[in-house]
């Protein structure tokens, strides 16, 4: 009389089991297809802000750059936007270097979530905030934005 009851135990503990390992049938289907969304409304909005990813002038070279994750975790597409500044002056290039600026925003609201601006040859980055509060490096930057970049 015992065995059904455990036997039923051991086949519900089962089912609860590969349903959290691997999700409802379509969960993944649906991760994928907002994932892809997401890259479609990062792309458009970097092209619509930013056009071809690099350009020089008589000031120097800038290279533009993203990433982007949908966060299934936030219901949220963020964009990852690097750019990378080498001045062609050489008293600028010599003191301060090259700039790299970040900045990572949800494409769908706009709102921007963290940005950081650094010169290569100071040590504090000129901006370096993250949901408003302030942070003092590019690692530390790096640290807080990573988990809005993966999940």
């Amino acid at each position: 009389m015992k065995k059904p009851i455990i036997t039923c135990a051991f086949l519900f503990l089962f089912i609860i089991f590969f349903i959290a390992r691997n999700g409802f049938v379509g969960s993944k289907k649906e991760d994928y297809e907002l994932q892809e969304r997401c890259g479609q409304q990062a792309t458009r909005y970097f092209e619509e802000q930013y056009g071809n990813d690099s350009y020089g002038n008589e000031k120097g070279i800038v290279m533009y750059n993203y990433a982007y994750h949908y966060s299934k975790k936030l219901n949220k597409c963020f964009i990852l936007r690097t750019v990378i500044y080498i001045p062609k002056d050489k008293e600028t290039l010599e003191i301060l270097g090259g700039s790299l600026d970040k900045e990572l925003r949800d494409v769908n609201d706009n709102n921007v979530y963290a940005m950081v601006s650094k010169f290569d040859k100071v040590n504090k980055p000129e901006k370096c905030i993250v949901k408003g509060e302030k942070c003092n490096s590019i690692i530390e930057w790096d640290t807080l934005v990573k988990p809005y970049m993966e999940e």
